[in-house]
């Protein structure tokens, strides 16, 4: 039998637990809480403007420090270019960039104010060639007889005249522009062919050169092909080309102040986005939509080196113009339809070859560092407000009962760094601080005594119920051993006395006898099973055979039993049975199990079936009855040691409640698993499902204590 606790050390130890789990913490926490109630909210009101007024003055020295960094780099990486301003503007350039990531762009210009990088500026063809009267004489009489017949809709005679005047226009842009004039009226005329070989003439020759409009001619001979190749039904080569544009005008720099790059980009998008893009591999097609942004942040970019070109008068008239020229970069500003640029300027001075260096900072990039560290600022200060706003009456918190309000000037001008706070949302994450910390400590006592109370409550229930089953146990155990051994000693006293006559009445009280012994030793061998479960002793010996002699075996152990009780048994095995390793005893002590439970709680319909099959690699034995079913909320508690069902018929029926529970362990030994379907009123049928084995694959093992 196996060993149970006493209720007393039960007892003893509920005590223990009541006195550990809810006692001692509670305590605990109600001293801390007493202890949180004597803080005071005036305490965070005598700090907190001091700490808005440091605040703001360490994120102001903290962008100080930040610039003054900014004119050092320029500084330094001016000294080591210093030999490249006259000669290499643009390695010079490129040094300024890769010291300072806040450089958005940068303008050289001499000693007399001509802009000598960058190289691709927007300007027009005037101010190439000498001037706007000169640019009339050279270029209208050349270009006026191709435009006469391109407006009158003669494209192949226009594209002759612009031939024609090709070899007197002046420099290398005008020849380009006569160039381009003629590919767009073969173009137009749809001779396909001829146009995309004037466009790809004037790619190759023209690389560099801006037409009229400050469109990059090379760029525009690309766009302008694609055309002529869509024309040619050559769509996947025209969208191929097009691609190619894309990346070459995004990630260059374009022309300083211009906007060509862009108008051809979105062209160039545009054409994609019609249907283009359909024509090349899903590997190889773009998301139209990234390309849409950034050709938005390059037209942006340009834009604004627009106005600084439009500045470049003012920002070469001051200081910088005179005797007063300072050698290091100095940061100044400038103001253009309400917006703010700054800058960065220095004098390089060698003479004959002194140059103005004027460095446009990228205030969208600084702008994101100071929101960056006021956002690190506010993460490690959640009682203030700070705000980086644009100067101005605008810029005013009325809902604040203080501000602390620091200019930026002149490293960030127009706007202002606030921080601003209320007395009662400053002082509020306060109060809620320690509010959320009383409460915490009286929620967390409550927890506690509420999990203690839990806990205990589900022990003692527990061990009443245990107790209870116990109780049920030894009843039921002592019942199912009485009866057995009544039926055994009444009838072998009756044989003894010679009142049962020789003959089939005599046999029958032998098989009865017989029968009754069987029975009294299953009894005994589940309860013994149990206590060696119990106490991790059980142990299984597997030898390989045929689970179909062991049905047999239990069809002939139980077959008395069974047709004494008034029930039929059906047996149905498949031939198809592999040989397995499985424990012979202890399956048959199983599936006995089984039979047994099917017999005792089945009423009216009286037939019980039990079989074997196999499936895959699994062999799966089942018994069935026809009795009142399961509930489904029970079936998970089947398998529970001493769990009976809650039914009145489970109650009438006597048992120990141990054999399902052997049964699981067996088959769990076997590493197969139990399943169980019923319905209440359909009968129940209960399934081992033990997988085919080697001896190799089931070690023979103790089982540990459930």
């Amino acid at each position: 039998m196996p060993r149970f606790l006493s209720r007393s050390s039960t007892s003893n130890r509920l005590v223990a637990v009541l006195a550990l789990s809810v006692v001692v913490p509670g305590l605990l926490l109600a001293w801390y809480g007493m202890q949180a109630v004597l803080q005071e909210d005036e305490l965070y009101r005598a700090t907190l403007r001091t700490r808005a007024e440091a605040l703001a003055g360490g994120l102001f020295r903290d962008l100080g420090d930040r610039m003054r960094r900014t004119v050092a780099r320029l500084d330094d990486a001016t000294t080591s270019a210093a030999q490249s301003w006259t000669t290499e503007p643009e390695r010079a350039a490129t040094l300024l960039r890769d010291n300072e990531p806040l450089v958005d762009g940068i303008l050289v210009l001499d000693a007399g104010g001509k802009l000598r990088f960058p190289e691709r500026v927007a300007t027009s063809l005037v101010d190439r060639i000498g001037g706007e009267s000169a640019a009339r004489g050279y270029l209208r009489p050349l270009l006026r007889p191709g435009e006469k017949l391109e407006r009158a809709g003669q494209w192949e005679e226009a594209a002759a005249a612009y031939e024609r005047s090709i070899q007197s226009m002046p420099g290398q842009r005008g020849r380009g522009v006569a160039r381009l004039a003629r590919a767009r009226c073969l173009l137009k005329a749809e001779r396909w062919q001829d146009a995309l070989a004037a466009y790809e003439a004037v790619a190759s020759q023209h690389q560099g050169d801006l037409d009229l409009q400050d469109f990059p001619m090379a760029e525009l001979a690309s766009l302008q092909g694609a055309r002529a190749l869509v024309g040619l039904e050559r769509r996947g080569d025209a969208a191929t080309r097009l691609l190619a544009l894309l990346d070459s005008l995004l990630p260059d720099r374009p022309t300083y102040g211009g906007y060509g790059e862009t108008a051809i980009a979105r062209r160039a998008l545009a054409l994609l986005s019609e249907g283009l893009a359909d024509s090349l591999p899903s590997t190889r097609r773009p998301d139209l939509e990234v390309l849409a942004r950034r050709i938005d942040a390059l037209s942006a970019r340009q834009a604004e080196q627009a106005m600084v070109l439009s500045l470049l008068p003012t920002l070469t008239s001051d200081p910088l113009g005179t005797d007063a020229r300072p050698r290091h970069f100095q940061l100044h500003t400038a103001t253009l339809d309400g917006q703010v640029l700054l800058f960065a300027r220095a004098w390089w001075d060698r003479g004959e070859a002194a140059r103005r260096i004027l460095v446009h900072l990228d205030e969208d990039a600084l702008r994101g560092e100071i929101e960056a560290s006021l956002t690190a600022a506010a993460r490690a200060r959640p009682e203030f407000q700070i705000q980086l706003v644009r100067s101005g009456p605008e810029s005013a918190d009325t809902g604040a009962d203080f501000r602390v309000v620091r200019p930026l000037e002149p490293w960030l001008p127009g706007y202002s760094l606030v921080v601003s706070g209320s007395d009662d949302v400053l002082v509020g994450p306060a109060r809620k601080q320690q509010r959320i910390v009383r409460l915490g400590m009286i929620g967390g006592l409550l927890v506690i005594i509420i999990v203690g109370l839990f806990v205990i409550g589900r022990a003692v229930s527990r061990e009443m119920e245990i107790a209870r089953l116990k109780s049920d146990f030894v009843s039921n155990v002592s019942h199912e051993l009485r009866t057995p051994l009544t039926t055994i000693r009444i009838m072998a006293e009756m044989l003894a006395m010679g009142a049962v006559p020789p003959g089939e009445k005599q046999e029958e009280y032998f098989r009865n006898i017989v029968s009754e012994s069987e029975r009294l030793s299953r009894l005994i061998n589940n309860v013994l099973d149990f206590s060696r479960i119990e106490e991790g002793r059980k142990k299984f010996s597997f030898g390989m055979g045929d689970v179909a002699d062991a049905v047999y075996e239990v069809e002939r152990i139980t077959g008395d039993y069974i047709r004494s009780e008034g029930f039929t048994v059906t047996t149905a095995v498949a031939d198809d049975l592999p040989p397995t390793a499985f424990d012979r005893d202890a399956i048959i002590q199983a599936l006995i199990n089984l039979m047994s439970n099917a017999v005792k709680y089945s009423q009216d319909d009286k037939r019980v079936e039990m079989g074997a099959r196999n499936e895959r690699d699994t062999i799966v034995l089942w018994v069935r009855d026809h009795g009142p079913g399961i509930d489904e909320r029970e079936i998970p508690h089947l398998f529970e040691k001493f769990y009976r069902g809650g039914d009145h018929m489970t109650r009438e029926v006597r048992g120990a409640g141990l054999g399902l529970s052997i049964v699981h362990h067996i088959v769990t030994a076997h590493r197969g698993r139990v399943q169980v379907q019923s319905k209440l009123g359909e009968g129940s049928t209960f399934e081992l499902h033990l997988p085919v084995s080697d001896l190799d694959d089931l070690e023979p093992t103790k089982d540990s204590r459930r």
